[in-house]
């Protein structure tokens, strides 16, 4: 089993500041994971009403280039 690097979507927003993203920009990129294969991606894990980002898949995502969509 890999490990995960899950962080809620407030935390996950203030570790990766310095990088561009925003709590809004990420919380409309999970609005709209259907539209941008970020729910295909895996970046997005939901345990009961909370929601998780996985740094690594969330990364992975973005490097393919579907953040910008």
């Amino acid at each position: 089993m890999s490990k995960q690097n899950l962080y809620r979507v407030k935390a996950f927003a203030e570790r990766h500041r310095e990088r561009g993203i925003t709590l809004g920009s990420l919380r409309w990129q999970i609005f709209n994971r259907e539209r941008n294969g970020m729910a295909e991606s895996g970046a997005v894990v939901y345990k009961g009403r909370t929601c998780w980002i996985d740094e690594d898949r969330y990364f992975q995502w973005l490097a393919e280039g579907k953040g910008a969509a």
